[in-house]
Protein backbone atom coordinates (compact mmCIF):
# COMPACT_ATOMS: atom_id res chain seq x y z
CA UNK A 1 0.00 0.00 0.00
CA UNK A 2 2.62 2.19 0.87
CA UNK A 3 4.28 1.85 -3.08
CA UNK A 4 0.83 2.90 -3.99
CA UNK A 5 1.30 5.82 -2.68
CA UNK A 6 -1.24 5.33 0.85
CA UNK A 7 0.18 6.45 4.12
CA UNK A 8 0.11 3.98 6.41
CA UNK A 9 -0.32 3.35 10.52
CA UNK A 10 1.16 0.63 12.26
CA UNK A 11 -0.42 -0.44 15.80
CA UNK A 12 0.41 -3.40 18.23
CA UNK A 13 3.80 -4.09 16.67
CA UNK A 14 6.00 -4.45 19.73
CA UNK A 15 5.51 -7.99 20.58
CA UNK A 16 7.72 -9.19 23.36
CA UNK A 17 7.28 -12.77 23.47
CA UNK A 18 4.18 -12.74 25.42
CA UNK A 19 1.61 -10.33 23.93
CA UNK A 20 1.27 -11.63 20.88
CA UNK A 21 -2.89 -11.47 19.61
CA UNK A 22 -3.18 -9.53 23.44
CA UNK A 23 -5.87 -7.16 22.79
CA UNK A 24 -5.64 -6.83 19.05
CA UNK A 25 -5.34 -8.12 15.91
CA UNK A 26 -8.26 -10.51 14.19
CA UNK A 27 -9.23 -11.85 17.22
CA UNK A 28 -9.41 -8.36 18.87
CA UNK A 29 -10.42 -6.00 16.39
CA UNK A 30 -12.02 -3.49 18.66
CA UNK A 31 -9.10 -1.18 19.37
CA UNK A 32 -8.16 -0.71 15.33
CA UNK A 33 -11.76 -0.22 14.80
CA UNK A 34 -11.63 2.97 16.91
CA UNK A 35 -8.38 4.22 15.44
CA UNK A 36 -9.49 3.79 11.90
CA UNK A 37 -12.80 6.25 12.64
CA UNK A 38 -10.34 8.51 15.16
CA UNK A 39 -7.66 8.63 12.28
CA UNK A 40 -9.91 9.02 9.65
CA UNK A 41 -8.29 6.50 7.93
CA UNK A 42 -9.93 4.82 4.67
CA UNK A 43 -9.28 1.11 5.86
CA UNK A 44 -7.60 -1.04 8.32
CA UNK A 45 -6.74 -4.42 8.32
CA UNK A 46 -6.17 -6.35 11.41
CA UNK A 47 -3.95 -9.75 11.73
CA UNK A 48 -3.31 -12.40 13.92
CA UNK A 49 0.12 -13.05 15.61
CA UNK A 50 1.46 -15.37 12.90
CA UNK A 51 0.19 -13.02 10.26
CA UNK A 52 -2.21 -16.25 8.64
CA UNK A 53 -5.70 -14.70 9.27
CA UNK A 54 -6.67 -11.12 8.49
CA UNK A 55 -10.30 -9.69 8.59
CA UNK A 56 -11.00 -5.62 7.39
CA UNK A 57 -12.16 -2.57 8.83
CA UNK A 58 -14.09 -0.17 6.98
CA UNK A 59 -13.77 4.00 7.24
CA UNK A 60 -16.50 3.80 9.40
CA UNK A 61 -15.10 1.69 12.18
CA UNK A 62 -17.00 -1.52 10.51
CA UNK A 63 -15.52 -5.28 10.96
CA UNK A 64 -15.34 -6.85 7.51
CA UNK A 65 -15.19 -10.64 8.13
CA UNK A 66 -13.51 -12.89 6.17
CA UNK A 67 -17.04 -14.38 4.51
CA UNK A 68 -16.66 -10.45 3.30
CA UNK A 69 -13.71 -10.52 2.17
CA UNK A 70 -14.33 -14.57 0.45
CA UNK A 71 -16.74 -12.92 -1.82
CA UNK A 72 -15.40 -9.64 -3.06
CA UNK A 73 -12.61 -12.22 -4.14
CA UNK A 74 -14.28 -14.86 -5.50
CA UNK A 75 -16.35 -12.15 -7.11
CA UNK A 76 -13.09 -10.55 -8.70
CA UNK A 77 -11.66 -13.59 -9.44
CA UNK A 78 -14.62 -14.75 -10.93
CA UNK A 79 -14.68 -11.66 -13.71
CA UNK A 80 -10.82 -12.28 -14.66
CA UNK A 81 -12.21 -15.97 -15.04
CA UNK A 82 -9.99 -17.38 -12.51
CA UNK A 83 -11.74 -18.73 -9.94
CA UNK A 84 -11.74 -22.33 -10.66
CA UNK A 85 -15.12 -23.95 -11.96
CA UNK A 86 -16.66 -20.76 -10.43
CA UNK A 87 -16.21 -22.46 -7.01
CA UNK A 88 -15.29 -21.40 -3.65
CA UNK A 89 -14.45 -23.22 -0.80
CA UNK A 90 -15.88 -22.41 2.79
CA UNK A 91 -16.38 -23.99 5.95
CA UNK A 92 -20.18 -24.63 7.76
CA UNK A 93 -19.45 -21.47 9.90
CA UNK A 94 -19.65 -19.21 7.01
CA UNK A 95 -22.49 -17.16 7.16
CA UNK A 96 -25.99 -17.63 5.03
CA UNK A 97 -25.28 -13.90 3.30
CA UNK A 98 -21.82 -15.75 1.79
CA UNK A 99 -23.85 -17.92 0.42
CA UNK A 100 -27.11 -15.31 -0.70
CA UNK A 101 -24.45 -13.46 -2.08
CA UNK A 102 -22.50 -16.35 -4.17
CA UNK A 103 -26.13 -17.67 -5.49
CA UNK A 104 -26.77 -14.10 -7.01
CA UNK A 105 -23.05 -14.19 -8.26
CA UNK A 106 -23.76 -18.02 -9.72
CA UNK A 107 -20.80 -18.62 -7.51
CA UNK A 108 -20.99 -22.25 -6.33
CA UNK A 109 -19.95 -23.29 -3.10
CA UNK A 110 -17.71 -26.18 -1.61
CA UNK A 111 -18.44 -26.93 2.22
CA UNK A 112 -15.95 -28.49 4.34
CA UNK A 113 -15.68 -29.56 8.43
CA UNK A 114 -14.40 -26.10 10.07
CA UNK A 115 -10.49 -25.34 9.82
CA UNK A 116 -8.21 -23.62 7.03
CA UNK A 117 -6.81 -27.32 6.60
CA UNK A 118 -9.93 -28.99 5.49
CA UNK A 119 -10.38 -25.85 3.22
CA UNK A 120 -7.43 -26.46 1.94
CA UNK A 121 -7.71 -30.17 1.33
CA UNK A 122 -10.63 -29.18 -0.77
CA UNK A 123 -9.05 -26.89 -2.54
CA UNK A 124 -5.85 -29.15 -3.41
CA UNK A 125 -8.28 -32.23 -3.87
CA UNK A 126 -10.02 -30.06 -6.54
CA UNK A 127 -7.86 -27.85 -7.62
CA UNK A 128 -9.99 -24.74 -6.53
CA UNK A 129 -8.61 -21.20 -6.42
CA UNK A 130 -9.76 -19.64 -3.54
CA UNK A 131 -11.04 -20.63 -0.25
CA UNK A 132 -10.93 -19.35 3.54
CA UNK A 133 -12.64 -19.23 6.49
CA UNK A 134 -14.91 -16.30 8.53
CA UNK A 135 -11.73 -16.35 10.86
CA UNK A 136 -9.70 -14.17 8.17
CA UNK A 137 -8.12 -17.50 7.00
CA UNK A 138 -8.11 -16.78 3.45
CA UNK A 139 -6.42 -18.95 1.14
CA UNK A 140 -5.18 -18.53 -2.78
Amino acid sequence: FRELGAEIFVINDNPDGTNINENCGSTHPEELMEYVVKKKCHMGFPFNGDADRCLAVDEQGNLVDGDFILTICAKYLKELGRLKDDTLVVTVMSNLGLMIACKNEKINTAVTKVGDRYVLEEMLAKGYSLGGEPSGHILF
